[in-house]
């Protein structure tokens, strides 16, 4: 696309409403990041159930229209804003595939197949790319117990007991 302007693809949301307010769109401007914001090139974006009542227009904060859900990325900083002085690089190297752990097994299903369940609506937009990386060999999908969800201590609210244990578990350690 030769317009002379940095576009990027996005799922974007127009009006609240059900999973079928998401519009996936290829043409949208590229943001510049604020005094203290990051540009992230997003590799992998999931959608939490918070997002989903934020797009169903039931949450008590609701952003300015259109917007794009999905604070919960990985990928890397393209663009930092004049007063974003540090941040940490989590260097991990990785042969493939890059084994995925799921508690999910409806996500596990959808890497699989094209079978959905209706209430899973919502993650047909997004899913194609894992799918994608599955069949290319680039990343494995397998199921684990949810007790064992290394995930969980970063998008759950947890009992302590659990938390140290996941947190263990992905060998993190406090910096004081």
């Amino acid at each position: 696309m030769a317009t002379g302007r940095a576009v990027m693809r996005a799922v974007r949301v127009f009006e609240f409403g059900g999973p079928e307010v998401l519009k996936l769109q290829s043409n949208v401007s590229l943001p510049v990041p604020e005094a203290n914001q990051v540009l992230i090139k997003v590799h992998a974006c999931g959608i939490n159930p918070v997002e989903t009542y934020i797009r169903s227009g039931t949450y008590a904060r609701k952003p300015a229209l259109p917007y794009t859900p999905g604070s919960d990325v990985a990928g890397v900083i393209e663009a930092a804003g004049e007063h974003v002085t540090s941040f940490k690089e989590l260097k991990i190297n990785s042969k493939l595939p890059i084994q995925i752990s799921t508690d999910s097994a409806t996500a596990l299903q959808l890497t699989e197949n094209h079978a959905g369940k209706a209430r899973s609506k919502h993650i047909l937009i997004c899913y194609m790319n894992v799918k994608e990386n599955v069949e290319n060999g680039f990343v494995n999908i397998v199921k684990c117990n949810s007790d064992c969800n290394l995930a969980d201590v970063l998008t759950k609210c947890l009992y302590k007991t659990q938390f140290e244990f996941l947190k263990e578990g992905l060998g993190v350690t406090l910096a004081m």
